[in-house]
């Protein structure tokens, strides 16, 4: 879902040059998932892989820049019939339009490393159950300090999705290989390997191929890490803000991590400190810098 007609141009640009999003995501996965022994060091890592190598990508009518936080709380939900973390990790990419207002899309994931020495990814199952089905849930405080309570009904089944990569890989242990077909005055070789070491499943993935665990493996069916995120930078997956609730929890969740000043106490009770794991926000802004008619009509002349 797209608002703008804008914002819709500077998608169909984004995805007609999406290769060159992939090669900087390709890199920040190939920095960030070797060696990396827990969840907490891989995500950490990759967030400002991300950041630095999007923000380095110059197109001609499309500016990137981003802003990530984290902290070493996790935060917790509480539903009728259960507690559990809500996640690791919330990407936010937010479309910046020469004229219409700005629009977001998010995805929550949560980070799995396999097991050692194994492919396996073990799951949670109370976890699985809120990304999945998304049932009524508090976190925080309201002003009265009574919990705020949310109904998110996403429209999306990848809102609530997974980040599964393996435990202290080798460099050379990927999923999968794919050479990019890229110009050499863009700076990329068109010779060099692109690797793909996890999967990004969104849960109902998770609950349909598991539900106890996901194997990672070479001719996986589902969806590589790779590919989620390059397919969210161009606005093709993720939750749109038009969903109140969703935005509601993001602006939350900004709170939470100290992008946005939150009141005092508001997630008083939903908080687990962790000096080994903690929460992160990866937010990648996209800038309209030219009108897309007229930059269509200058190469065609």
């Amino acid at each position: 879902m797209i608002l703008s007609r804008e914002a819709q141009g500077v998608a169909s640009f984004l995805r007609s040059t999406c290769e060159l999003i992939y090669v900087p995501v390709a890199k920040a996965f190939e920095q960030s998932v070797p060696g990396s022994g827990s969840e907490v060091a891989f995500f950490r890592k990759l967030i400002r892989e991300l950041s630095n190598r999007l923000g380095e990508i110059q197109l001609p009518i499309a500016r990137f820049s981003c802003r990530i936080a984290e902290v070493h709380q996790k935060p917790i939900v509480k539903t009728n019939s259960y507690r559990c973390e809500l996640g690791d990790l919330l990407v936010v990419v937010k479309y910046h339009p020469l004229s219409s207002q700005m629009e977001a899309k998010s995805v929550l994931f949560q980070a799995k490393m396999s097991r050692s020495r194994s492919r396996w990814c073990k799951l949670d199952q109370k976890q699985l159950d809120l990304l999945r089905r998304w049932p009524p849930f508090e976190f925080g405080r309201e002003r009265d300090g009574g919990p705020r309570r949310y109904d998110l009904r996403p429209r999306s089944l990848e809102f609530g999705s997974y980040m599964l990569e393996p435990r202290n890989a080798a460099k050379n242990s990927v999923l999968s290989q794919w050479r990019p077909d890229i110009p050499l005055e863009y700076g990329h070789s068109s010779g060099s390997w692109e690797r793909t070491f996890g999967l990004c499943p969104t849960a109902w993935d998770c609950f349909w191929d598991g539900p106890e665990g996901v194997e990672l493996r070479k001719e996986s069916h589902l969806l590589p890490d790779v590919d989620a995120i390059v397919g969210q930078v161009i606005f093709h997956r993720g939750e749109h803000h038009s969903n109140s609730g969703v935005r509601d929890l993001v602006e939350a969740l900004y709170r939470y991590v100290g992008l946005e000043s939150d009141p005092p106490k508001e997630f008083e009770g939903f908080v687990e400190e962790s000096e080994d794991d903690g929460f992160a926000v990866l937010e990648v802004n996209v800038e309209q810098m030219a009108d897309l008619y007229e930059y269509d009509k200058k190469e065609r002349t």
